[in-house]
């Protein structure tokens, strides 16, 4: 009798601790881990038609690598080097999705790489031309009308018959409107375009607080524009699932490399990360340690890094700190990284060297 009971508290013991084991497996705590990622060639990211094509030397741009943890990843990113723990609420805003976290990201690639196009073709002499075309729903925001009608990801191109281009027009469009009110949308939504009638609500105090213009009413958007770069030659990307806009100067030095006749990488492989604006400055971005690291395991021999926030001085440390012969160069703007490959020397057996010699 009592080998039966201790055969069955056994078992039971056993069918706990694996249950103990699987929920500690499976169980995702409220943090990202983020950790080295990879270097991406932009050789083949970048098309660009009639472009110059080199054999030496590579554009490369950083990604980190973000990992939800359970118990044990928590654990180890704890005690591992270049493992940062981030807490879930400092990604997203209160009330945020991940589904509208995913689609701002991924607007923040397009619109990384809308600069990028437009400073290496000015700076190439191509005269880019700026067009609107619509707003782009990237938040709804939850108890107010439009989270019933609207998802992030749909380009806003009409208001009551009236088309859409910037923020101001839809703004005049809303001007005077209340609660109660409605409003008629056209929107394209995965390439079909549709009509919605929206209705008017109050905003949640919290909102209108953030607002410095104190608007109260609306359909509960939140929107940034959909722009249009005409270029000559034409130019198209491959970055499909990944956001955020850190990629922006080394998109620039790629797309610049393609449309001039000089191979400015002299050979060498060339990394980096930073923001890029429409007046070519270069912006600092999180996880720049992590690059580092990344860049070193991928043999990079020249990283440039932004020089606000402590982008440069963090990147320097890191070097450092993990004993790499990878050079750490300061920018602030994309004529800074220009000025110092102007200066570079070609590396041995490169085109350049190669035509120098000759």
């Amino acid at each position: 009798m009592m080998d039966g009971r201790k055969k069955t508290f056994g078992y039971l013991g056993f069918v706990i601790v694996m249950a103990l084991v699987v929920f500690s497996i499976f169980y995702r705590l409220p943090y990202e881990v983020m950790k080295p990622g990879s270097a991406h060639n932009l050789d083949p990211v970048i098309d660009v038609e009639g472009e110059h094509e080199y054999k030496h030397g590579q554009f490369l741009f950083m990604t980190v690598r973000l990992v939800q943890p359970n118990i044990y990843q928590y654990a180890l990113a704890k005690v591992l080097k270049y493992h940062e723990l981030i807490p879930m609420d400092r990604l997203l805003q209160k009330g945020e999705s991940q589904q509208e976290y995913e689609t701002y990201q991924l607007h923040l690639m397009d619109t990384s790489q809308f600069a990028a196009t437009y400073i290496a073709y000015k700076h190439a002499g191509k005269r880019p031309e700026i067009h609107h075309k619509g707003l782009i729903v990237i938040r709804v925001i939850d108890g107010m009308p439009a989270a019933k009608k609207l998802k992030p990801g749909d380009l806003i191109v009409a208001a009551e018959g009236k088309e859409i281009h910037t923020y101001k027009d839809l703004s005049s469009v809303m001007k005077g409107k209340t609660k109660g009110d409605k409003v008629s949308l056209t929107v394209k939504r995965n390439g079909n375009k549709k009509t919605l009638t929206v209705a008017i609500g109050k905003f949640p105090d919290r909102i209108i607080n953030q607002d410095p213009d104190g608007t109260k009413y609306g359909i509960g958007i939140m929107q940034v524009p959909n722009l249009e770069l005409k270029v000559k030659p034409n130019i198209h990307f491959h970055t499909e699932n990944i956001g955020g806009p850190s990629g922006g100067l080394m998109f620039t030095l790629g797309i610049f490399n393609r449309l001039t006749e000089k191979n400015w990488t002299k050979g060498y492989k060339i990394a980096g990360t930073g923001t890029m604006n429409m007046k070519g400055e270069v912006g600092p971005i999180g996880g720049i340690k992590e690059k580092v690291v990344a860049a070193d395991e991928q043999n990079v021999e020249i990283f440039f890094a932004p020089a606000k926030d402590n982008n440069y001085r963090n990147a320097a440390e890191t070097a450092k700190d993990i004993g790499t012969d990878m050079k750490i160069v300061k920018v602030d703007t994309f004529e800074d990284a220009l000025d110092y490959l102007k200066k570079l020397q070609p590396k041995a057996g490169s085109e350049q060297e190669k035509s120098k010699a000759s």
